[in-house]
């Protein structure tokens, strides 16, 4: 099935510069309309959105993101990062990505 650009905005919540990037990396078909309108395969914008930096993700997958401010919050960076790790695996998410960070307000 064949999208307009702003249908994949919309269900994929992509931009117009992702899907021309794609397009300039080759990762992307596009496929124009007598008029000149660009369209892109469903199937293959599904694809690309399933694999990121070479992992395949789905949809029990999750990323970490635990974050403090200042640097005397560093603990605390800790204890919410346990958490998290905690609370995926309580949920049978796999961790695909992991990044803490302190960081100033």
């Amino acid at each position: 099935m064949l999208l307009r650009q702003s249908e994949v905005e919309q269900k994929h919540r992509l931009s117009k510069t992702t899907l021309h990037r794609w397009l300039k990396d080759g990762k992307l078909t596009e496929h124009r309309t007598a008029g000149g309108h660009r369209r892109y395969d469903r199937a293959e914008i599904e694809k690309l959105l399933s694999i990121s930096d070479g992992i395949t993700v789905t949809e029990k997958d999750g990323a970490l993101y635990a974050r403090v401010s200042p640097q005397k919050q560093a603990e605390n960076l800790t204890r919410q990062h346990e958490r998290l790790i905690e609370a995926c695996g309580e949920r049978g998410y796999r961790m695909v990505c992991d990044c803490s960070e302190i960081a100033s307000g």
